[in-house]
């Protein structure tokens, strides 16, 4: 009788420890309108990543061209590397 109330009393607890933890990860985070924009912007969802590799596996131009973007922004592209094709390139190879 008392293992029975000894193991009652530890799944009680146990199921009252799980329930408060559901609970705090459950809360709501409260952010202003600007932290929530800006967390938005910075990040990119799954959706848009899971397409943006789909297309770098079919188009492999355009993975070079968001590379290029996010060179940009950072400030590290290098113009004269290896490779690298301005907007009147093609013209002279046709030629």
């Amino acid at each position: 009788m008392t293992g029975d109330l000894i193991g009652l009393t530890v799944l009680v607890v146990l199921g009252a420890v799980v329930f408060g933890l559901l609970r705090y990860l459950s809360r709501p985070v409260v952010r202003t309108e600007e932290q929530h924009r800006r967390s938005a912007d910075e990040s990119t969802s799954m959706m848009a990543a899971g397409v943006e590799a789909l297309n770098g596996a079919i188009n492999p131009s355009a993975s070079r061209a968001l590379e290029t973007k996010r060179e940009l922004r950072r400030g590290t592209f290098d113009r004269k590397r290896e490779g690298a094709k301005g907007i009147g390139d093609d013209r002279e190879e046709q030629e």
